[in-house]
């Protein structure tokens, strides 16, 4: 019997949490003609959420090759990763080909077209191919390190960090993550703890100062969708500098929301949020459809806008409205798919 790490859990469920929030807020401040990227608690919320899954992402990879060879990991990680990934792909090219023909727009004659998109433009799964080139890319380095020396851990990331052409198949995703990624797989190969409370509690202060100050001239352009990598000057220009700190206000809030993620994994909260994390995958998959999708139509079919002027009032209702489709999410994810073999397969990548 497989023991579940109880941390990981807690962090991936306050992770998930955070999507769902991050994406109610943007698609309520859309229909109100607002910036969703000025928000605070959305700017607050993206600095650091997906840094967070792909730390995580890199802290199980190294679990995993502890227990399996690394050719074994990258077929699961193919059947995990790229089969949900392409059927999604499909999915979304097929949904807003209906979506148009509801709207009186067009036909199917974008179909394949829209496939091809979803699979190397603009993909909107690109969270799994992003995971899959990641660990791809940790099993190129493991295994030509037996072939050219430890200088392969530098010299193989550095190039694929500055490879151009990441436009496509949204390889700029994975250059952004790839120090997430790569801290996680380090902090669980090393086994890497803070031992003495004295000072866990200094690094928390830290963390939770640091993230609020720092976190103050969060901008527009450091969102990883609007800067997509590009960067030319060099690392010591000003937007090289500026790439610097996006990461250090990244790795600020993946400490933060672990330290909280140990404190409540024993709790009955941890055991909630536990669960949620469980479903981690589940979920962002599935919300998409919901929250992204659903969502918005039918409060504008319902004329459902409530007078959510008041940050007090309007942040309530995301908190609960988030919980709700959550919620959702792991019902419909838990009774119908993955106790469908073929759409566990498909859609999931056969999760357990």
């Amino acid at each position: 019997m497989i023991t579940r790490d109880r941390t990981i859990d807690t962090a991936k469920g306050i992770a998930i949490i955070l999507v769902v929030w991050g994406h109610i807020i943007q698609r309520n401040l859309i229909l109100g003609g607002a910036d969703f990227f000025l928000d605070p608690v959305y700017k607050w919320i993206y600095m650091f959420h997906m840094p967070l899954f792909f730390f995580i992402g890199g802290y199980l990879m190294a679990g995993s090759l502890k227990n399996k060879s690394p050719a074994s990991v990258f077929f699961s990680r193919c059947r995990g990763l790229l089969i949900p990934f392409f059927f999604w792909a499909v999915l979304d090219a097929f949904t807003s080909n209906v979506l148009c023909i509801v709207d009186g727009k067009t036909g199917f004659g974008h179909f394949s077209r829209d496939i091809l998109e979803q699979l190397v433009f603009k993909p909107s799964v690109w969270v799994l191919s992003t995971f899959f080139l990641l660990s791809a890319l940790l099993l190129v380095c493991i295994w030509a390190r037996k072939r050219l020396g430890m200088i392969v851990w530098l010299m193989v990331p550095v190039l694929f960090f500055l490879a151009p052409g990441n436009q496509y198949g949204g390889l700029y995703y994975a250059q952004w993550f790839l120090p997430f990624y790569a801290a996680g797989y380090l902090v669980q190969r090393r086994h890497f703890v803070i031992r003495f409370p004295w000072l866990r509690m200094v690094f928390r202060a830290v963390a939770l100062a640091g993230l609020l100050v720092l976190g103050s001239f969060w901008i527009e352009s450091d969102y990883i969708y609007n800067n997509k990598m590009l960067f030319h000057a060099g690392m010591l220009s000003a937007e090289g500098i500026r790439l610097l700190y996006r990461y250090l206000v990244g790795f600020l809030g993946i400490y933060l929301v672990w330290d909280i993620a140990v404190f409540f994994s024993t709790s009955s909260l941890g055991t909630a949020l536990g669960l949620l994390g469980m479903y981690s995958l589940d979920i962002y998959m599935l919300q998409r459809y919901l929250v992204e999708g659903l969502y918005p139509r039918l409060v504008i079919g319902l004329h459902g806008q409530a007078d959510l002027q008041s940050p007090v009032r309007f942040y309530a209702y995301v908190f609960f409205l988030g919980l709700v489709f959550a919620a959702i999410c792991v019902v419909l994810s838990r009774f119908i798919i993955r106790r469908n073999k073929w759409l566990n397969i498909f859609l999931l990548g056969a999760r357990g």
